[in-house]
């Protein structure tokens, strides 16, 4: 019952995400909903493949994010 409190509002919002036409942001949380809802242990392997992924995309949106700096170097 507990993994409701996870898949409920994790389908909500790809669902909204996916209105919006933001794919990629969507996709994750359908993943991360249908990972919940057929957990167990011989899928661990997959869970730290779907965390290192997040961390990359993650990390690539704050370099792309950053500002770029123009002008002499100090």
């Amino acid at each position: 019952m507990k993994e409701l409190l996870v898949i409920f509002p994790s389908m909500l919002i790809g669902t909204v995400l996916l209105c919006r036409q933001e794919m990629m942001y969507a996709i994750i949380f359908f993943m991360l909903a249908i990972f919940v809802s057929s957990y167990n242990e011989k899928s661990a392997p997959f869970y730290y493949q779907f965390v290192a992924f997040m961390g990359d995309l993650l990390a690539r949106e704050r370099k792309e994010k950053r500002p770029k700096r123009g002008g002499l170097a100090r």
